[in-house]
């Protein structure tokens, strides 16, 4: 069984965007508005906004937000239910309630539901068109993670007829956005050419900001830059330096980089 963790997993933050003391604020939920059960159930899955973490409060309030229509409610039951986090792992119900999320908008949650199409991730059959279809929603919005995602299926023709031009700009898009994926899938685009000017510059970027976010294929790709002197000037130091950190990772690449090196 897949787990949805690998595929959608969103700590539940949001905007402390609340005034009032924390008893009004609990009056107010007790009293039906749903964006304080909504705030109150982020506060407690996370123990903040001066309330001590508390799974089970935060799975009360935000069902209760949930049940009566708020978007972000939906959202947070949907997360918890698939993370099993204060409640009983139920990936049917994480399904319900991300649609009817996305539904109403929210780009988490479209992302969410992309992804469970994307993968035919057991409560749903594998579908590459509605994947894209929620991909598309939540990037139009600035998610990141579908940024990369929508990127990703133009780059391979998944669902969607290959295009190279739009799959560089929705990793332009996610990489300005701090993607660590994004990043290294873009400076490998530039790096080669690929519906881009070659530019070793911008490759040589791209791949440090990856890589300094820990990204394993960006931490070799740079360290051959520096190895070879492309786009940036020959550093044996720094090219064995950042392929240890790739190789450290597993990268299998890296690790034979480094063998040839010692060997010379």
């Amino acid at each position: 069984m897949k787990k949805l963790q690998t595929l959608c997993l969103f700590i539940l933050l949001g905007v402390l965007a609340y005034g009032q003391n924390l008893e009004e604020l609990k009056e107010m939920a007790k009293k039906g508005n749903t964006s304080v059960q909504a705030n109150l159930a982020m506060r407690y899955s996370q123990g903040i906004g001066g309330l001590e973490k508390d799974l089970g409060k935060a799975v009360y309030w935000a069902k209760k937000s949930a049940e009566q229509g708020n978007s972000k409610g939906q959202l947070y039951i949907a997360t918890m239910y698939a993370n099993g986090e204060g409640i009983e792992k139920d990936f049917q119900k994480a399904f319900h309630w991300y649609r009817k999320s996305a539904k109403q908008g929210e780009a988490e949650a479209q992302y969410c539901l992309g992804q469970m199409y994307r993968m035919g991730f057991d409560v749903v059959a594998k579908d590459l068109a509605k994947a894209f279809y929620w991909y598309s929603k939540s990037a139009e919005q600035g998610e990141a993670k579908a940024q990369y995602s929508l990127a990703l299926m133009y780059e391979k023709g998944d669902g969607v007829a290959k295009n190279l031009a739009k799959a560089v700009y929705w990793y332009s898009k996610s990489a300005e956005q701090g993607n660590a994926d994004a990043q290294s899938n873009l400076g490998l685009m530039y790096l080669l050419g690929d519906n881009v000017k070659k530019d070793f510059e911008k490759a040589f970027y791209w791949y440090t900001k990856s890589a300094e976010q820990g990204n394993a294929k960006a931490q070799n790709n740079l360290g051959l830059m520096y190895l070879f002197g492309d786009g940036v000037k020959k550093d044996k130091g720094k090219a064995v330096y950042w392929l240890t950190q790739s190789a450290e990772q597993g990268n299998i690449d890296a690790k034979n980089a480094l063998i040839r090196i010692s060997e010379k």
